[in-house]
């Protein structure tokens, strides 16, 4: 610093780079923007979603939902070599709904699909003591055939899709809370919101839930007992 010319106080140069060589990790700090506390229309229930494996972001999510009151589906991926533990074990604990995320392929039989599951559920019931039947595809449930959710569905299993991804894998937390906020603007109607387990996300939860709050906006749970929302159409 000093043979740049550049005075600093706690040893750190311009450029962001730490005193040790290293380069400091810079927080997602954007403003979370004002939208029109009075809008037209909102959502007649909102469904929170995290899609994904859980990861170093989770944490926090977990934190902001259990300080908001607020509870959530957490998709996992049927390959539970990605799952972190302890992580689902404290989704389970704290009330969220677990359901399991298939990457369907189309020529896929409906025993195979079944199958993963079924393979994803034992571990399931391992960790946390509890199996679901709540599923959703990464490519929507539109892209099952019909040969396919009926075996799934006669298998016990309720598919679900999110109609609204909020952005946050892309955007930051400012720029994704626009975007969603902006479409429960829109619509009267049920929203299932997709998020995933990003650097923007626990932001963005955060300011989801008090959005939602303000607004008086109802908030459901997925369960087993309430009717599927999917691409498809398909109620059963």
């Amino acid at each position: 610093n000093s043979y740049k010319g550049i005075s600093s106080a706690n040893g750190s140069s311009s450029n962001g780079a730490s005193s040790n060589g290293g380069t400091a990790a810079k927080p997602d700090e954007t403003s979370i923007p004002k939208v029109e506390e009075k809008p037209a229309r909102k959502p007649a229930r909102v469904y929170l979603t995290f899609y994904g494996a859980p990861d170093k972001n989770t944490a926090a999510v977990l934190d902001t939902l259990r300080e908001s009151g607020r509870t959530a589906a957490f998709f996992l991926p049927v390959k539970s070599a990605d799952w972190t533990d302890d992580t689902v074990r404290r989704i389970a604990a704290e009330g969220h709904t677990l359901a399991l995320l298939l990457d369907a392929d189309e020529k896929a039989s409906g025993d195979a699909l079944v199958e993963q599951l079924t393979l994803a559920n034992e571990r399931l019931r391992l960790l946390t003591g509890v199996q679901t039947r709540i599923v959703s595809v990464s490519t929507g449930c539109a892209q099952l055939s019909r040969a396919q959710r009926d075996v799934l569905i006669a298998a016990g299993y309720r598919l679900w899709d999110a109609g609204l991804d909020s952005g946050d894998a892309e955007k930051n937390a400012a720029e994704a809370y626009t975007q969603t906020v902006q479409y429960f603007a829109s619509t009267s109607g049920v929203v299932v919101v997709r998020l995933h387990h990003s650097k923007a996300t626990p932001r963005l939860t955060e300011a989801l839930c008090s959005y939602i709050g303000r607004q008086g906006i109802s908030a459901g749970r997925i369960t087993y007992s309430v009717a599927p929302v999917n691409s498809a159409s398909d109620t059963r």
